[in-house]
């Protein structure tokens, strides 16, 4: 939950704003403290227990701004940074605000946003999701590599109004040359949501390309070939009183847009071939809480890279959580998911299982 607090907003106005403006203002502090312990086991690693940091919502601080312009034009805002809550190092690779760091206009017409963000596509998927795109393995990201957090660096982001029975969103991203396994990437993104009564529906595309030299790009020539990773997504949801279905398929290309967080059992790399990867997801109340399950299926095509490295079998998810508020602003949580198969062995399994408590303010 976030909260307006008063002494933080008048010394953010005074920084951030011009004078005489207040009155048309909106600074917030928000954040999210998610701690828990995790259990780990594979085929081919050992068991391991471990302080988890985020497994529910990423542990984060954040700072949101609005300044009205007239006739309802707003500038707007937000910084957000993502910090390991186990240690307090900074997350996004040690990035002051590596989750978000952008600036934007808002007006009926529509917004665009310039800065660092979510892309577009999974900006517009977690909420198709029962684990929204998180917990762990049982998030859709897992099977349905395009659910994972894309975050782009120097990006435009034109968006239609959230407020209409549909919405569109377009980004371009070309990150910096000095950006690490992403220096010079090319990202295009984009979104088509529609809701009609207790039906909402998503169709996302998304893809790279990475510069020549780079980690990304040489991970991928080595692999088979210099190709660019691409994904088409359309997922569904119905919601009735107590619960809620979820569906999705995913149609991957050549390889994962965010390679740097491969999924258990597969490669974040397969130039030349195709992955359809599926969910189908449930979420319903139970008590003062909520259920949340899931089945997730990764089914890699027999062509390509995958081919020549007897890398075709399938890997299903399955995976159950639950979610118990105590309070408005803080809950616990228990999940735990387990795979078979993996790409190059049908025998491989793994299970991961956490529990936790989140607290936001």
């Amino acid at each position: 939950m976030r909260r307006t607090l008063g002494p933080l907003k008048a010394f953010a106005l005074c920084v951030l704003l011009p004078a005489g403006a207040a009155a048309q203002d909106a600074v917030t502090l928000y954040g999210v403290v998610d701690v828990g312990v995790a259990l780990e086991r594979a085929t081919d690693t050992p068991r391991t227990v471990s302080l988890a940091s985020g497994t529910q919502s990423g542990s984060r601080w954040g700072l949101r701004a609005q300044h009205a312009l007239g006739s309802g034009v707003r500038a707007n805002l937000q910084l957000e940074g993502g910090f390991v809550a186990g240690t307090g190092r900074a997350a996004q690779g040690g990035r002051a605000f590596g989750r978000a760091a952008w600036m934007g206009l808002s007006a009926p017409a529509g917004e665009f946003r310039l800065g660092r963000q979510a892309s577009p596509a999974s900006g517009a998927l977690s909420a198709f999701d029962p684990f929204q795109a998180s917990y762990l393995m049982a998030g859709a990201q897992t099977a349905l590599l395009s659910y994972a957090t894309h975050r782009l660096d120097n990006a435009l982001v034109l968006s239609t109004p959230a407020s209409a029975p549909w919405q569109a969103s377009v980004g371009y991203s070309r990150a910096a040359r000095d950006d690490g396994a992403q220096a010079g990437a090319r990202v295009w993104s984009a979104a088509l949501t529609a809701t009609a009564g207790p039906w909402a529906a998503a169709l996302t595309g998304e893809r790279a390309t990475w510069q020549t030299g780079t980690a990304n790009e040489l991970a991928m020539r080595a692999a088979g070939d210099a190709a660019s990773p691409s994904a088409v997504t359309l997922a569904t949801r119905w919601t009735g009183k107590t619960a809620t279905i979820t569906a999705a398929a995913a149609w991957l290309r050549h390889g994962a847009l965010v390679p740097e967080a491969p999924s258990p059992g597969q490669y974040a790399q397969f130039p030349g071939s195709t992955v359809l990867g599926l969910m189908l997801g449930a979420d319903m109340a139970l008590g003062p809480g909520r259920i949340m399950t899931s089945w997730q299926a990764s089914l890699p095509r027999g062509t390509g890279s995958l081919a020549r490295r007897d890398a075709t079998h399938r890997q299903h998810v399955v995976s159950a959580g639950y979610a118990y508020p105590l309070s408005a602003r803080t809950g616990v949580y228990g999940v735990v998911s387990h795979a078979r198969g993996s790409w190059w062995d049908a025998g491989w399994h793994a299970t991961q299982a956490a529990i936790g408590w989140r607290h936001r303010f």
